[in-house]
């Protein structure tokens, strides 16, 4: 397998750290502001409007340039922020800054075909409006605050508490107030595990949900939607999620700018087979990154600033002081 994942690695961009070091730095090259947030925050509308002037402006058209992108009013790259600030279609866990969700669209679908773990996709979002200074960001491969690089930790350890939470079916009243909104909007016991409940909010998506822009459609290992078949549903997330749950790996990665259809960092999270690991789809390998990996060069990038503030800083005092001589 170690020989395997070598083999991977110098083809794949997913945890190539060469490669992801090489585009971030390119990235930061053109980026012309301390961190992204307070950039996002005098950016990005929560109004429906059309976003193509300000993006333009904004100069976000330098990095986020994938075809699927859309800018006009309606559904376009600010839905998962807008969404991100009401009642999510299905909440996993919520804290006071961040909400870990199964997404829409077709959940998994990265993952290929003949999969049987695709109702394993989740994603976390920040939903937090608390402040200018608090931490959001448009994409983990743009620069980071110290802030910023610590909120990415926070939240890739909220994906791992989800994935522990539905394993343990652990009670609502232990998933957070988003959570705990939705079932009492669904008149659910909040002492109903969240693995029942993930079901429950799969069940209740109206023909609406799933035939608007972005939809869902949630298939199983023979390729079948099974969106609408309660038992298969309940099958197919306690065989992922459940106590007999096959070996697997998780996945956490992200899209970079080049990729990304919506314009809030929102970072995946996928459950693989780990005999799959070796060979993780195409479309994993090719179009995502490694966050672990990313974490690892934001830290490193993040010493190197503090310490060159540190040399300037003492230069500037070295400079005074013979001035003042």
């Amino acid at each position: 397998m170690g020989a395997s994942q070598s083999s991977q690695s110098s083809t794949s961009t997913y945890s190539n750290e060469e490669t992801i070091r090489a585009e971030m730095a390119s990235y930061a090259a053109k980026w012309s502001h301390k961190g992204q947030t307070e950039h996002f925050r005098n950016t990005v509308p929560l109004e429906e409007t059309d976003f193509t002037q300000t993006f333009e402006d904004a100069g976000l058209n330098e990095f986020f340039t994938s075809s699927k992108l859309r800018l006009g009013k309606g559904f376009n790259c600010n839905l998962l922020f807008r969404d991100s600030r009401k009642q999510t279609k299905i909440p996993i866990l919520s804290t006071e800054n961040h909400t870990v969700l199964q997404p829409l669209g077709e959940p998994g679908r990265d993952l290929g075909e003949n999969c049987g773990t695709k109702v394993s996709h989740l994603m976390v979002i920040n939903h937090s409006d608390l402040g200018p200074h608090d931490p959001v960001t448009f994409n983990e491969m743009l620069p980071s605050t110290a802030e910023e690089l610590d909120d990415l930790e926070t939240r890739m350890g909220l994906l791992e508490t989800a994935y522990e939470n539905l394993s343990n079916n652990v009670p609502l009243t232990e998933c957070g107030d988003k959570v705990l909104e939705k079932a009492t909007g669904m008149g659910v016991d909040h002492q109903t595990g969240i693995r029942d409940f993930m079901v429950m909010q799969i069940m209740a998506l109206t023909d609406e949900d799933l035939e608007e822009l972005p939809g869902y459609k949630l298939l199983n290992e023979q390729n079948e939607n099974i969106t609408r078949n309660e038992a298969q549903v309940k099958k197919i997330v306690n065989e992922v999620f459940g106590e007999e749950k096959i070996p697997h790996t998780s996945l956490v990665c992200i899209q970079g700018p080049k990729n990304n259809s919506q314009i809030i960092a929102h970072i995946h999270q996928y459950m693989v087979p780990s005999c799959t690991m070796a060979n993780l789809p195409e479309a994993i390998r090719e179009n995502y990154y490694d966050c672990k990996t990313i974490l690892k060069i934001k830290r490193e990038f993040i010493m190197d600033q503090v310490e060159q503030e540190k040399e300037e800083s003492g230069m500037l005092v070295r400079t005074n002081t013979v001035r003042a001589h």
